[in-house]
């Protein structure tokens, strides 16, 4: 294998890495965001399920 193979072979490897890095970084940022809207919406419920206990209903 002559060096420009081993280079292009190595820069293709690096962009790779680059990518996958990049594909489960934005996946698990999307994973954290629908977990805390989940949290939120939970939390509202809580707090609307407080409201109609408290006035009675």
């Amino acid at each position: 294998m002559d060096t420009l193979s081993a280079i292009l072979i190595g820069i293709a490897l690096f962009v790779a890495f680059v990518l996958l890095t990049a594909y489960f970084m934005k996946s698990t940022l999307y994973m954290n965001m629908q977990s805390k809207v989940e949290e939120e919406n939970s939390e509202s419920e809580k707090d609307e399920d407080d409201v109609k206990n408290k006035s009675g209903n």
